[in-house]
């Protein structure tokens, strides 16, 4: 059921005693036109933390009606008191575009003022940003830099990007034994693609030696995030049986499940099976589906595989 929307009334004298605990308690019980007192009344003491709650309170229409011109002003005026998550959160609002009007330039000032407060989440957006080379000029040092600030703070992200970068030798030397560090820190809090990286390497023993165990505990820890490039690789280990016993259902089941996230890899080898009836009843229709998807792709071998089954005249 929906709240109702309160009007925006101090119903209560605050003028003593007052702190965001008690606005967490009220809005935790139930009382809104407490918690939304409370916070008005520290907005008004210059309190950026509640100036924020507020702003972000009208940005989601939480108990107040929902206004994006007022939710800026609070998060413009908490950002000014040197409020780091209201900077942030403006770099996201002018980076993304969505609720005002695209400016990178501003995005890119609100993200480094709240890095250099230590903000873990504006440092990993940050070396993310140079990394990759978006709205600005690619750096490989400053995203080392923003990124390892983040990384230490324990961003997950921040600490899988890092991996990244040792096992690729971006802005780095190539370092597969820093790249398992990091990989080792985000996939310790379940990080997705820090799991399947990790159990690639432990795979072609890159920086660790061989280990198929390992390679398929990681791999089943990372798949059920839904990981198009785990479910691709569990389906080639299921085909391969090399490192555990062949099973073509499992191999099927995790190519269809790639395959319905565009992985064209896992299209293609689900074609290879229906049409040369590997593991599963032959079926060239199935088979020309699959390699369509491919060609759809813009990948020339499915194209080619798709006109071959096409001129094959076969009564199905």
């Amino acid at each position: 059921m929906k709240k109702t929307i309160i009007s925006v009334v101090l119903v209560f004298n605050l003028s003593f005693g007052v702190d965001l605990e008690d606005g967490y308690k009220a809005l935790k019980n139930g009382d809104y036109n407490k918690a939304l007192s409370i916070f008005e009344y520290l907005s008004s003491m210059n309190h950026s933390k509640a100036i924020f709650i507020l702003g972000y309170m009208y940005l989601k229409g939480y108990v107040v009606n929902q206004d994006n011109t007022k939710a800026l002003e609070y998060f413009k005026k908490s950002a000014s008191l040197g409020n780091a998550l209201a900077q942030y959160n403006l770099g996201v609002l002018f980076y993304e575009g969505e609720i005002i009007q695209q400016d990178y330039k501003e995005a890119l000032e609100y993200f480094k003022s709240s890095a250099s407060l230590g903000f873990g989440k504006a440092q990993n957006y940050l070396g993310f940003l140079y990394y990759k080379g978006k709205i600005v000029i690619q750096d490989y040092d400053k995203a080392i830099y923003y990124l390892e600030q983040a990384a230490n703070q324990g961003f997950t992200e921040a600490q899988h990007n890092l991996g990244v970068m040792y096992s690729n030798g971006e802005g780095v030397k190539q370092d597969y034994k820093k790249a398992i560090e990091y990989f080792e820190k985000a996939a310790n809090h379940d990080f997705p693609e820090s799991l399947h990286n990790l159990g690639v390497m432990y795979y072609n023993g890159e920086g660790v030696k061989q280990d198929y165990k390992k390679v398929l505990y990681l791999h089943e820890k990372a798949v059920v995030k839904g990981i198009a490039e785990t479910q691709y690789n569990l389906g080639i280990i299921y085909r391969d049986g090399k490192i555990i016993k062949r099973d073509y259902n499992k191999v099927i089941e995790y190519f269809e499940k790639a395959a319905i996230q565009g992985d064209s890899d896992a299209q293609y080898k689900l074609g290879i099976m229906y049409e040369n009836g590997e593991g599963v009843k032959q079926d060239y229709i199935i088979a020309k589906e699959f390699y369509k998807k491919v060609c759809d792709s813009g990948i020339q071998i499915g194209c080619d595989k798709y006109n071959l089954l096409n001129n094959i005249k076969e009564s199905f």
